[in-house]
């Protein structure tokens, strides 16, 4: 599925009028995009670069790879007219990738491997809100265009061995998987028989 044919059908699914959710990059800004962040990543010295305390399950490592890009390679883009900001409130984007008034979506992940062939799932969202308030507040444009950043390590070391960017667009395809979950509190209420063994 298109990307912005899920992100239609997400909005309509959760009761809400479907607007445009993304747009196309222009040419030159993912030119003026990419030279940033070549300049940055190059003045941070962050290639090569031995994250520090780098342990933990391959989710806590991809998020500690995010955080530690922004902490490394943000300080680097402050001064230019571009700069890194982590977008406010749980869920997709995580940040914000800015150019003077305009904001793009960037969402960090990471991999000690990057196999062309890999299908496993590498998940972006499942709700609309966070993305529409930070339209909403004029964080990001409206609709804004998205990116994701992939730090690529060593696993063996934690060193940064790279970092990919993937200018993502509304006919970028997409997995979609329809899930249903449960908590505590629903299967407390519910009207189907329980036990506890104890």
């Amino acid at each position: 599925m298109r990307l912005d044919q899920y992100f239609k059908e997400l909005q309509e699914y959760h009761g809400k009028v479907a607007r445009d959710l993304i747009r196309a990059w222009e040419n030159s800004e993912m030119a003026a995009v990419e030279e940033a962040l070549r300049s940055a990543v190059a003045a941070a010295d962050y290639i090569g670069w031995e994250m520090p305390n780098f342990e933990g399950t391959n989710q806590a490592l991809g998020n500690k790879a995010a955080k530690l890009f922004g902490q490394r390679v943000g300080p680097c883009l402050e001064g230019s007219s571009f700069w890194l900001q982590d977008a406010p409130g749980a869920g997709y984007p995580d940040s914000i990738f800015r150019c003077d008034r305009e904001g793009y979506c960037l969402e960090l992940k990471a991999t000690s491997e990057w196999k062309p062939g890999d299908a496993n799932r590498r998940v972006l969202t499942s709700m609309p809100d966070k993305l529409c308030k930070l339209i909403d507040a004029g964080m990001v444009g409206n609709p804004p265009a998205h990116m994701i950043g992939t730090v690529l390590y060593n696993a063996d070391e934690g060193r940064v061995i790279g970092f990919r960017v993937d200018f993502i667009g509304p006919d970028t395809h997409v997995n979609v998987r329809f899930e249903a979950s449960t908590s505590q509190k629903l299967l407390s209420e519910g009207t189907h028989r329980s036990i506890v063994i104890d």
